[in-house]
C-alpha cells in the first residue's frame, strides 16, 4: 500500500465512514491542519493535496541527531597561489611573531575527559586525565585537535589527509536505498518462486585460510545440490526439525550428537514450540513456549559456532542424519549463526576441495572487513572467533558471492556485502601544496615534511573534585549511515543516495550540536543487554575552569591571526570537548586571557641588558584585546581578498559559526538520537529521508 493510501485509510478511521471517496478524504483532512490547501476547481488538486498532507506528515515525524555536518569547502586557500611561502624555523625577522597565548576554558556543562587508564581486566576505570603534576587537566593533544580542526574549515584548509579511503559494507535486507540491488546480488527468490523454498540463489559455500600475508577461500567437493536453487552448494536443516525428532526416541534419534555436552543449540532439549503469525509477512512461524527455552536470549548461553561433523543426505538434498566425524559418509562441518528466537536454521557444509584452484580475497576487501569488524565490537563482543578473520594455518567454513567481477564472503549466508564507492570517492576538495593548517601544524608526507610552529600544553583545571561516577553508552555514529554521512551532489538535504551510486559526496565535517543541559540516556539506550558496553566515568562539575598556553614561533600577522580566532571562535561562540558530547556533556567557553610576543630587539641588543635588565630577561610584550582583534581582522581580510566577499559569508564558515552559537542552541528535542523503540530510525530508513540542514534545525 502506498503512503498517500496509507494516509487515506488512517482518515477513513478517524472520520468513522466505512466508504469515502478520495476527494471526500482530502476535503475532511484539510480542516485539521492550520493552512487551507485546497481550493475548488483547479486542476489535480487531489493530487496536489494528497502531496501536501504527506509533507505535513513528514514534518511532524523527527529526522535528526546530536551532530551534523559542515560542509567541505571545494574551494582551498594554497600558499603557493596566493604569494606566501612557508616559513622555516631557523629565521629572524621583525614581521614574525613568536611568544605565549595563555587561554581559560570553563566548563558549561559538566566535563569527561577520560584517563584512558584500565583494571586487570582491560576495562576503562573512568577516571579523569590528570597531568604530570597530578591536576586534573584538558590535555593538550586535544585542545590541538579542537583548534587544528577549527582552523581548518575557517581558513579553507585541505581536509582530505584525515579522511581514510576505505571501503564499507551494508546489509539491506527489509529496507533501504538498497534493497533491491541487495536481493538481486545475493539472489532472493522472487515471491512467486516457489520452488526454491527460499534459498538464495548466489550464495557459495567454502572454507577461508590464511597463508603468509593472503586470505583464500577453497572451494567445496559438492559443487551443486540442484540447478532450481542455483549455485548453492551447502545444506540447510530447520533446528525444529532437529529437536523434535530428538524428542520422539532420544535414544535412536539421527541428531543425537547435537544433545551431546560438546553443543549448546539455540533451543534447551525439552522446548516445546507454538505456531504465530510475522506480523509483517503474515506467514507462518514458530517460536518457544516459554523464554527459558531459548538458549539464545538473556541466559547467553547460545553462541555462534562452527564444528567438523559428519552427514548422511537422503532424497538428494535433506539432512538425514547428524553425526561425529567418521560416523557417517559424508564430511563436512556445522554451522549455526547468530541466534534467532522466531526462525533458525543450521548449515552444512559439505568437505573442502584443495585440489580445485582456490580464490584470492582481494587486500582491499580484507582491510574493508575488518573494519567493518571493528565497527561491530560492541555488538559481536566475545564473538571474535566466530566472525574474525582465520589465524595462520586455520581454516573456517564461509558463504560467498563471485557476482558481476566482485567477490563478497561473510559467515552467514545473508552476507554484508561491499558498497561499489570507497568512502574518500566521495571526496570533491582541491588539493593544495601548503595551506594554513598545513603551515601552522606541520605535515608530513612521502617526500616531505615539516615541524609544526604551535605547541600546546595541558590546561590544568583550578580547585576541581570529579562527580560520581556515571554509566554511558558512547556509541558513535558510523559512516556506513548513509543517510547522514552522504549526499547527492546533485541535490543535496533532499535525495538520499548511498556508496552505490556515482552521484554521492560526503556530507561534510561532523560536529556536535551545543546544548543547553545534560540529556540523560533514555531507557531503551540502558537497559541490561546495553550494560554491558557502558563506560563508567567520572566528570568534572560545570563552572570547572581550566589553564592552558600555546607557544608559536614565526608566525605570520594573518596566522597569528587565524590561530586565535580557532581557540576563541567568536564572542557569541562556544565548543565541545572530551566524551560523551551527543549527552551535552563537554560544552565549554574558551577565551585568551593574555598573549605575549617575543620582542627580537631587547632579546638581541647587548646594551638593553644594563639599560633595562628585567626586560632583557623576559623580552616579551602583552597584547591588549583591541590589537588581538586586529591581528583575527588581518587573517579575515586575507580571506576577503581571496574570496571576493566576507568569510562568514561563505556557507561552511557560516554553519560552523551556526552550530557553535550558544545564542541559538536547538531545543533538545531537535537534535537527540532517534529512537528505535518508537520506530522513528526504521521509518526514516524506509521513506529514505536524508539529514536536514544545519540551518533548518536552527529554524
Amino acid at each position: 500500500m502506498s503512503e498517500n493510501n496509507l494516509d487515506l485509510s488512517r482518515l477513513l478511521k478517524k472520520y468513522g465512514k466505512k466508504e469515502t471517496t478520495e476527494r471526500e478524504t482530502i476535503q475532511k483532512e484539510k480542516h485539521t491542519i492550520k493552512k487551507p490547501m485546497y481550493q475548488t476547481g483547479k486542476k489535480n488538486s487531489i493530487e496536489k493535496e494528497k502531496k501536501e498532507i504527506n509533507r505535513e506528515r513528514k514534518v511532524e515525524n523527527y529526522v535528526g541527531a546530536p551532530y551534523n555536518f559542515v560542509p567541505i569547502s571545494e574551494k582551498t586557500y594554497d600558499y603557493s597561489k596566493n604569494q606566501k611561502k612557508q616559513v622555516m624555523h631557523n629565521v629572524l625577522e621583525k614581521n614574525l611573531l613568536s611568544g605565549c597565548i595563555t587561554y581559560q576554558i570553563e566548563a558549561k556543562t559538566p566535563i569527561l575527559i577520560d584517563s584512558g587508564k584500565t583494571d586487570s581486566d582491560g576495562k576503562g576505570i573512568g577516571e579523569f586525565y590528570k597531568d604530570a603534576y597530578g591536576n586534573y587537566a584538558i590535555p593538550g593533544s586535544s585542545v590541538r585537535g579542537l583548534v587544528r580542526g577549527n582552523a581548518q574549515i575557517l581558513s579553507f584548509s585541505e581536509v582530505g589527509e584525515d579522511i581514510d579511503d576505505y571501503s564499507l559494507m551494508y546489509r539491506n535486507i527489509a529496507a533501504g536505498n538498497d534493497q533491491e540491488l541487495y536481493r538481486k546480488i545475493l539472489g532472493v527468490p522472487e515471491v512467486n518462486d516457489k520452488n526454491t523454498n527460499g534459498v538464495l540463489k548466489h550464495i557459495k559455500a567454502g572454507y577461508i585460510a590464511k597463508k603468509e600475508n593472503d586470505y583464500i577461500i577453497y572451494r567445496t567437493k559438492l559443487k551443486q545440490i540442484r540447478t532450481e536453487f542455483g549455485e548453492m552448494n551447502y545444506y540447510m536443516i530447520s533446528e525444529r526439525t532437529i529437536l523434535e525428532d530428538y524428542q520422539r526416541d532420544p535414544e535412536n534419534s539421527k541428531f543425537r550428537y547435537l544433545y551431546s555436552s560438546d553443543f549448546v543449540l539455540q533451543y534447551t532439549k525439552d522446548c516445546k514450540f507454538r505456531e504465530e503469525r510475522n506480523s509483517r509477512t503474515k506467514k507462518k512461524q514458530y517460536v518457544p513456549e516459554k523464554e527459558e527455552m531459548f538458549n539464545g536470549g538473556k541466559s547467553d548461553k547460545y553462541r555462534p559456532f562452527y564444528r567438523e561433523i559428519s552427514y548422511e543426505i537422503c532424497r538428494e538434498k535433506t539432512v538425514g542424519a547428524i553425526g561425529a566425524p567418521g560416523e557417517y559418509k559424508n564430511k563436512g562441518y556445522l554451522l549455526s549463526s547468530g541466534a534467532m528466537r522466531m526462525k533458525k536454521v543450521i548449515y552444512i557444509i559439505p568437505e573442502i576441495d584443495r585440489e580445485q584452484d582456490s580464490i584470492l580475497i582481494p587486500e582491499q576487501d580484507i582491510d574493508a572487513y575488518k573494519r567493518d569488524l571493528e565497527g561491530k565490537k560492541t555488538q559481536i563482543k566475545k564473538l571474535e572467533d566466530f566472525f574474525g578473520l582465520p589465524k595462520e594455518r586455520e581454516e573456517k567454513p564461509v558463504f560467498y558471492i563471485e557476482y558481476g567481477g566482485k567477490l563478497y564472503f561473510g559467515f552467514t549466508p545473508r552476507l554484508r556485502l561491499f558498497y561499489a564507492n570507497s568512502v574518500k570517492k566521495g571526496y570533491r576538495q582541491q588539493k593544495t601544496e601548503l595551506d594554513y593548517v598545513k603551515a601552522l601544524f606541520g605535515y608530513t608526507d612521502k617526500e616531505k615534511s615539516f615541524k609544526s610552529r604551535l605547541s600546546f600544553q595541558d590546561a590544568a583545571a583550578e580547585q576541581a573534585q570529579e562527580l560520581e561516577m556515571r554509566g554511558l553508552i558512547l556509541g558513535s555514529p558510523k559512516p556506513t549511515s548513509y543517510l547522514d554521512y552522504i549526499e547527492s551532489a546533485e541535490n543535496p538535504y533532499q535525495t538520499a543516495v548511498t556508496y552505490n551510486s556515482e552521484a554521492f559526496r560526503l556530507r561534510g565535517i561532523k560536529q556536535y550540536w551545543l546544548k543547553e543541559q545534560i540529556v540523560e540516556q533514555k531507557a531503551e539506550k540502558t537497559n541490561s543487554r546495553n550494560k554491558k558496553i557502558e563506560s563508567s566515568l567520572k566528570p568534572l562539575p560545570a563552572g570547572t575552569m581550566f589553564l592552558g598556553k600555546v607557544r608559536f614561533h614565526n608566525l605570520k600577522r594573518d596566522e597569528l591571526g587565524l590561530l586565535l580566532w580557532s581557540l576563541e571562535l567568536n564572542p557569541e561562540s562556544e565548543q565541545n570537548i572530551g566524551k560523551a558530547k551527543a549527552y551535552g556533556y563537554g560544552r565549554v567557553k574558551i577565551i585568551v586571557k593574555e598573549l605575549e610576543i617575543f620582542d627580537l630587539e631587547k632579546a638581541y641588543q647587548p646594551d638593553q641588558l644594563i639599560k633595562h635588565p628585567g626586560e632583557f630577561l623576559h623580552p616579551v610584550y602583552l597584547v591588549e584585546q583591541q590589537e588581538r582583534k586586529e591581528l583575527i581582522c588581518c587573517f579575515q581580510k586575507e580571506m576577503k581578498q581571496w574570496l571576493r566577499k566576507e568569510i562568514e559569508e561563505m556557507r561552511s564558515v557560516k554553519d560552523f559559526l551556526l552550530m557553535k552559537d550558544a545564542e541559538k542552541i536547538p531545543d533538545k528535542d531537535k537534535t537527540r538520537y532517534m529512537s528505535i523503540q518508537k520506530k522513528e530510525f526504521q521509518d526514516r530508513v524506509r521513506e529514505n529521508r536524508p539529514l536536514p540542514s544545519i540551518e533548518e534545525v536552527i529554524k
